[in-house]
C-alpha cells in the first residue's frame, strides 16, 4: 500500500499533486490542513472537496493543528465524511480522545480512525481508531502490531504491557532541540540505514542523538 503525502497550504498546489498521485500508481492519498494561513472552517471544507474532487483515490485527512494552526472541526470532517465518497479517513494527531470518540461514533461506517500520535494510539484505539499512521512505528513496527492485534482480541493488559515497552520510543521521537523528523532519521542511520541528515530548515542531528537512538534500539532488546 502506497499513501503519498499531497497536502500543502495551495489549494491548487494540493490539487495538482494529488492528481499526480494517481498517475504515479499510488493508493491513496494523505492530505493534511492547510497551514500557516488559518483558513476558517468553510475554508477548510472547500479546501478538502476541491481537493478530492481532482482523484479517484481514497484520501485520508491530516488532522494536526499542533503544526498547522488550524482543527478540523467534528462537525468539518463528519460533513466531509458523509458527503464526499473518497474522504475515506482521518490521521488524527489533534490529541483529543473524547472528540475522536464521537466522529467514530457519527460517521459513516467507511470512514475510519487512524491514531496519527504513537503516544495515543492505544486511547484512540479504546474509542475506536483501527491502526496508526505513525513515527515511532519506523521501528518499533512490530511491537505496535501485537498491541494493536492485542487490544482488537480484548487483551488489554497485554495491550499495555505493549504500550510501555514503547514509551521510551515515544518520548525520542521528538523534542524541543531534535523535532520530527530528525530524530527518527538518526536512528534510521542508527541501524545502519542510509537516512541522510534533514535539510534545513530542520537542519542537521545535535550531537549525541545517535548515541541516544542506540540505547533506545538497546532497550528494545535490539542487537546493533
Amino acid at each position: 500500500m502506497r499513501i503519498a503525502g499531497s497536502g500543502t497550504n495551495d489549494t491548487a498546489h494540493a490539487r495538482e499533486l494529488t492528481a499526480k498521485a494517481g498517475d504515479e500508481g499510488m493508493n491513496g492519498v494523505l492530505v493534511v490542513t492547510p497551514y500557516y494561513n488559518r483558513p476558517s472552517q468553510a475554508g477548510i471544507d472547500a479546501h478538502f472537496r476541491a481537493v478530492a474532487s481532482v482523484t479517484d483515490l481514497p484520501v485520508i485527512l491530516y488532522d494536526i493543528p499542533v503544526r498547522t494552526g488550524r482543527k478540523i472541526s467534528t462537525e468539518t470532517l463528519l460533513r466531509l465524511a458523509a458527503e464526499v465518497p473518497n474522504i475515506i479517513g482521518v490521521k488524527d494527531a489533534a490529541g483529543n480522545p473524547g472528540e475522536s470518540a464521537r466522529l467514530v461514533a457519527e460517521s459513516p461506517d467507511r470512514f475510519e480512525l487512524y491514531s496519527g500520535d504513537d503516544a495515543m494510539t492505544l486511547p484512540l484505539l479504546a474509542v475506536g481508531a483501527v491502526g496508526v499512521i505513525g513515527v515511532a512505528t519506523h521501528w518499533v513496527a512490530r511491537e505496535m502490531g501485537e498491541m494493536i492485534a492485542a487490544f482488537t482480541k480484548g487483551d488489554v493488559d497485554r495491550a499495555r504491557e505493549l504500550n510501555a515497552t514503547m514509551l521510551e520510543s515515544f518520548a525520542y521521537e521528538s523534542g524541543v532541540d531534535a523535532p520530527n523528523p530528525i530524530p527518527t532519521k538518526a536512528l534510521l542511520r542508527a541501524q545502519g540505514l542510509a537516512a541522510g541528515q534533514c535539510r534545513l530548515p530542520m537542519g542537521a542531528a545535535p550531537s549525541g542523538l545517535e548515541d541516544r537512538a542506540r540505547e533506545v534500539l538497546r532497550n528494545l532488546g535490539r542487537s546493533i
